[in-house]
């Protein structure tokens, strides 16, 4: 657990590239050479359709995991997890997660179950990244108590500064009563159209009114069909087509974390 970094990509809007992300920059990493594992804490189960699995089918998710641990039953390092067909492993989550907001509130340690979890299979990785569901309750709460940093994904449209305003309370208000040592990594823009003012306006007032407080990655990612389309094919842009802008901005953006 000492040199696994545990991440979260978050952001209580939907829409915004969450998976999309923690898929990419996991991949990224494992092309360099680390070993990493990406959690999807999202009852949608979009990190599994991204990569070819269908979540209805799966026999395992990380809501047995969650199940397990509250129950204090063993956890197989291996429970669950697949192999990611692209360098990487998954834990994958589906609609099974769906109850699991209302079974923490009564749990022991509730705001700490996947750091439980994390802990026991740590070892096994350089890198662990969370996909967020897009709300705040007690699933992002556990996952940033497990974290050791956050990597906020927003699309420069319809900023709203309130939405932004929450989300920073939230991620202190872990930080005060929950986990010490979280940091925000940054805010990475995603689904950019620079051609147009509006996303050249938001980014640029982004960085003016956060960055001496919360930095702001210098990579963004642009609106790229070929992201979209590789999604839909089961597969990373890498894989899909490695020379678009969508893979060249991963890249970059990968590079920008190890950095």
């Amino acid at each position: 657990m000492k040199n696994t970094k545990v991440t979260a990509v978050m952001n209580q809007k939907g829409g915004v590239g969450k998976t999309t992300t923690a898929l990419h920059l996991g991949i990224g990493l494992a092309e360099r050479g680390c070993r990493v594992l990406v959690i999807d804490t999202d009852p949608q189960g979009n990190l599994a359709k991204s990569l070819g699995y269908d979540p209805d089918e799966l026999p395992e998710t990380v809501a047995d995991i969650y199940g397990k641990i509250m129950r204090e039953e063993g956890v197989d390092p291996q429970e669950g997890i697949l192999d990611g067909r692209e360098g990487i492993q998954i834990l994958p989550a589906n609609l099974n997660l769906c109850p699991m907001e209302m079974t923490l509130m009564s749990a022991v340690s509730r705001e700490s179950i996947l750091k439980d979890y994390i802990s026991l299979i740590a070892d096994g990785y350089d890198y662990i990244l969370i996909d967020c569901p897009p709300s705040l309750g007690l699933l992002t709460l556990n996952n940033l108590t497990a974290a050791d940093d956050v990597i906020i994904t927003v699309e420069p449209e319809n900023l709203s500064a309130v939405g932004m305003q929450q989300l920073f309370r939230s991620i202190g208000m872990v930080r005060k009563k929950l986990n010490r040592t979280l940091e925000i990594r940054g805010i990475l823009f995603t689904k950019v159209d620079a051609r147009t003012n509006e996303h050249r306006n938001v980014m640029r007032q982004v960085r003016e009114a956060y960055q001496d407080a919360v930095p702001v990655f210098t990579s963004w990612i642009p609106r790229n069909i070929s992201i979209a389309e590789a999604t839909g094919r089961g597969m990373s842009v890498y894989a899909y087509k490695g020379a678009s802008a969508g893979a060249r901005a991963y890249r970059s953006f990968t590079e920008e974390i190890l950095s």
